[in-house]
């Protein structure tokens, strides 16, 4: 998993770990994180078990309202 490291996601997903999160607006950042992930399977497969499991405890809903409540801001701007 990629993301921006907005406070409220980094609550919920351990960079390195479930997910790679990098600075909100930095393309650079995210063109190489996806690569990352894209171009190592070893990656891939250490962030996807911990995903799962974070799935499996319906915390997507909450990752979900957070990524809404953030869009909401943006247009409201």
């Amino acid at each position: 998993m990629v993301s921006s490291n907005l406070p409220e996601i980094k609550e919920l997903l351990d960079d390195g770990a479930s997910a790679l999160l990098v600075p909100p607006g930095d393309t650079d950042a995210l063109k190489n994180a996806i690569l990352k992930v894209l171009d190592n399977k070893d990656v891939a497969f250490k962030m996807a078990e911990p995903n799962l499991e974070f799935a499996q405890k319906e915390r997507l809903s909450i990752v979900a309202q957070v990524y809404e409540e953030t869009y909401l801001k943006v247009l409201k701007t």
